[in-house]
């Protein structure tokens, strides 16, 4: 069990902005669906790709190394999928 998400993100194409840290976002996984906050990101040259670390509030039982858990961003209005992130 952990209570933080690390991994390289791929943000959605219709994104407006770059991750940035302090963003409240959800982390959707199987049947798991646990809030969190991005607290470090680095982003690249194309920031659709970027490294990003995830605080959770609550623990996650099952984190498989490889596997792609959805980002949410609840408050953005129509556009709610910010992209994925790929768990290291």
């Amino acid at each position: 069990m952990t209570a933080e998400v690390r991994g390289t993100a791929k943000v959605v194409r219709f994104w407006p902005e770059p991750l940035r840290e302090g963003l409240v976002v959800h982390i959707g996984l199987w049947t798991q669906f646990v809030n969190g906050k991005i607290i470090a990101v680095e982003n690249d040259a194309d920031w659709h790709t970027c490294s990003v670390v995830i605080e959770l509030d609550k623990e996650i039982a099952y984190l498989p190394p490889g596997e792609k858990a959805v980002i949410h961003y609840l408050d953005g209005g129509k556009l709610r999928i910010a992209g994925s992130v790929m768990l290291e």
